[in-house]
């Protein structure tokens, strides 16, 4: 068992919050030979890709991995965060532990507390992490053989709205996009957040599932 950060978007974060969110995928950063078509754990924890020819249907390929996060890691989330203006010109590793933050997924700071400048969440301490997230299960699969109560465990609603994507496009209503369940859903927040990397819906990408308990507070207690 390990103890890591992962990133998480603002509506990622309110998914969590408001108890929808108990799944996350995430890109494996060396994709597998493209002839790969299964992917299966062995007793080591490795996982393993079959690459069938016309002489061995099961036959595997050379691209051996472990995926970054394991059953049983606890990993603290990092999210979009402010702390008080008058520390903007302090890195986050300056920053006292004892300073107030306001989280970005909880909306607009009160112009009353004093909040200062926009800090994206890979440059949040652990120390500033108000949830954490225990790793029940892993699957390596590809991103297309999501089922619907999976994309349901992802966060997305039967009827999605469409505030939880505005972030990565134009306010435009959820009807207009053609959201009529939720593993299409997931599927257009997929291509918003992955497409423009390369790793779109349709490139169908093989993804790490990760299934998790999310915890409220800090992961050192």
């Amino acid at each position: 068992m390990t103890t890591k950060g992962i990133l998480m978007s603002g509506p990622m974060v309110r998914g969590l919050l408001d108890d929808l969110k108990t799944q996350t995928r995430r890109v494996l950063r060396r994709q597998p030979n493209p002839k790969c078509t299964e992917a299966f754990q062995g007793a080591d924890g490795i996982w393993r890709f079959s690459r069938p020819t016309a002489l061995d249907p099961i036959s595997y390929s050379d691209d051996d991995m472990v995926t970054p996060y394991l059953v049983g890691d606890r990993l603290y989330v990092r999210e979009a965060w402010r702390c008080y203006k008058g520390l903007d010109i302090l890195p986050p590793r300056e920053i006292s532990q004892h300073g107030k933050i306001h989280y970005e997924a909880d909306g607009s700071p009160h112009p009353h507390l004093h909040f200062g400048k926009f800090r994206q969440g890979m440059h949040q301490p652990r120390w500033a992490s108000r949830l954490w997230l225990e790793i029940t299960d892993v699957r390596v699969q590809r991103v297309q053989d999501i089922t619907k109560q999976d994309a349901i465990a992802e966060g997305i609603g039967q009827n999605v709205l469409h505030d939880a994507y505005r972030d990565y496009g134009p306010e435009t209503p959820a009807q207009q996009l053609g959201f009529q369940d939720a593993r299409r859903s997931f599927h257009s927040l997929w291509d918003s957040l992955n497409a423009k990397r390369g790793h779109g819906w349709d490139a169908n990408p093989w993804v790490a599932a990760y299934t998790f308990t999310v915890h409220r507070g800090n992961v050192d207690g």
